[in-house]
């Protein structure tokens, strides 16, 4: 209904107690809006204070109307009180992610019609001089890394690319074919001493890759697509010899 909500997870509240603490309409409604599309929200400690920030895409069209507006918002968890919103497009915004540029606390966010733009996280402002376009659709979601002293953004697109950009500059570090649609938000970790980031693709393949460089690494095939983001944990893995290590494991779900 265009709104974002917060509200109250506490047990035991009464019939009578609404768990509504408060909601942001972020569309005026008229009988020609259709539903908001939200991207997931994030909230981060910003200047030791939090804040909430929201992707959502509002749509308006009508014989007197015709609005399709992405905006990101950031607002005060607490109150629901608007700290700034900054329009990026007509197209939707995909989940966001933190990081910094040239020491700003720094908002990435990904463009669904195929571009990434770097926000200040304390007031909306550009931080690069233009966004990073990806010549595709962007229907996942973003994340962040320091790769040998260099910041690094890692998303997939909706032709056939994975990429790095530099997160301070907003340059194209590497891209890496697969062949299809990459929708999973990739993760990241230190194998091996090797920083590699994980991700899944259309071809029912997921895809580790040097974060350095994008040289695939390995790739394993599932029994379906790989629509979601691998998890990333550490367990005791039996060795041939009796002996007992820490190992990182990828744990992804997939779609038969």
């Amino acid at each position: 209904d265009r709104s974002i909500y917060a509200l109250d997870p506490r047990a035991g509240l009464s019939p009578t107690q609404s768990r509504r603490l408060w909601q942001l309409e972020t569309f005026p409604w008229r009988q020609t809006v259709n539903p908001s599309r939200m991207a997931h929200p994030l909230v981060a400690a910003i200047d030791g204070q939090p804040v909430l920030f929201c992707g959502v895409w509002n749509n308006d069209q009508s014989g007197t109307a015709n609005v399709q507006r992405g905006e990101m918002i950031a607002l005060v968890p607490g109150t629901g009180d608007t700290l700034w919103r900054r329009e990026l497009g007509t197209g939707a915004i995909g989940p966001p992610c933190l990081g910094t540029v040239r020491g700003e606390p720094a908002l990435f966010i990904p463009y669904e019609p195929g571009s990434i733009s770097a926000l200040s996280a304390r007031d909306g402002c550009p931080l690069w001089p233009q966004p990073y376009a990806a010549a595709e659709e962007l229907h996942g979601g973003l994340s962040a890394a320091t790769v040998h002293g260099r910041q690094l953004l890692f998303f997939g697109g909706r032709t056939a690319w994975a990429y790095a950009v530099d997160a301070e500059t907003g340059e194209q570090v590497w891209a890496v074919n697969v062949g299809t649609w990459v929708d999973s938000t990739p993760a990241f970790a230190v194998v091996d001493g090797v920083p590699t980031v994980f991700f899944g693709a259309y071809t029912y393949f997921i895809y580790a890759c040097e974060a350095a460089t994008g040289k695939v690494r390995w790739s394993f095939r599932t029994k379906g697509i790989v629509q979601g983001s691998p998890a990333l944990a550490t367990m005791a893995v039996p060795a041939p010899d009796g002996t007992v290590s820490d190992e990182p494991v990828v744990c992804i779900n997939s779609m038969d």
